[in-house]
């Protein structure tokens, strides 16, 4: 069973029949929006985390679709960039997303400056602490005030407390004591199948944009006979049978099933 926040795992107990389970999908991901929407709203860092292809990425993306000022980053990033990015979202209002850009945990730079921007005791006071010709040239200060909102969406896995700690875990737990925390896990492949029949039914899969009706309805039939068998269910594993069917055509469930169980 995957990590999974603690009120899910209380609901998704209780709920036996379809339509129970159904309920508890829609309360949980409204919970999830909320989340993001207070965040952008109100001001509030927030991190969203949870296994690959959880629907982290798709729910924020449905959310700011309604604002304005919000700017989503995807993969790694040096230092300097970043302190730049947070120099050009410091201001009330605006938002910067780190979508899968995990620099902030793999470089303790920019590790740092995340802390910076995300420490209110210090009001988010940010410094460049080296020379840099590149900020120069861009006219960027070597300090600022980040006034901003950073939301962090990311594939590591969140513990609060651990009983033996790593370098990883210090990170980890600095983050989280800065910032709003919320995990996205399902349980397990059977809520993880009918999370992605309800994402398809309201045509919220990206994945199959181009997909033909009956391609898309052979995915969601090959998948659910098939979730006690792969290893993990999720929006990745929808994506990688689109791709497997472009590729090899009408045996595309045979090789499809070599690569997920």
């Amino acid at each position: 069973m995957a990590l999974i926040n603690p009120q899910l795992q209380l609901m998704t107990k209780t709920a036996k029949s379809d339509t129970q389970k159904r309920e508890v999908i829609d309360k949980f991901y409204n919970e999830i929006a909320r989340r993001v929407e207070d965040a952008i709203v109100e001001q509030k860092h927030l991190l969203l985390w949870g296994e690959p292809g959880s629907s982290k990425s798709s729910i924020v993306k449905q959310v700011i679709k309604n604002h304005s000022g919000v700017t989503i980053h995807k993969n790694k990033i040096t230092p300097v960039q970043f302190f730049e990015m947070l120099y050009h979202h410091r201001m009330n209002g605006q938002t910067l997303i780190l979508d899968d850009c995990d620099s902030w945990y793999d470089d303790k730079d920019c590790h740092s400056t995340l802390m910076a921007a995300t420490d209110s005791d210090e009001e988010g006071e940010v410094h460049w602490n080296a020379n840099s010709d590149l900020l120069k040239r861009k006219g960027i200060p070597p300090n600022f005030s980040f006034k901003g909102t950073v939301i962090v969406i990311t594939n590591k896995i969140m513990i609060e407390r651990v009983e033996s700690i790593k370098p990883q875990d210090i990170k980890i737990n600095q983050l989280v004591s800065r910032m709003s925390s919320f995990c996205v896990n399902m349980p397990d492949n059977n809520w993880n199948m009918l999370t992605i029949k309800m994402w398809h039914e309201a045509g919220g899969l990206e994945c199959f944009e181009d997909v033909n009706e009956q391609d898309q309805l052979d995915i969601i039939e090959f998948l659910d006979e098939n979730k006690e068998s792969i290893k993990r269910l999720s929006f990745r594993t929808v994506a990688h049978c689109v791709k497997t069917l472009r590729s090899r055509g009408k045996d595309w469930r045979f090789s499809a099933m070599f690569d997920l169980v």
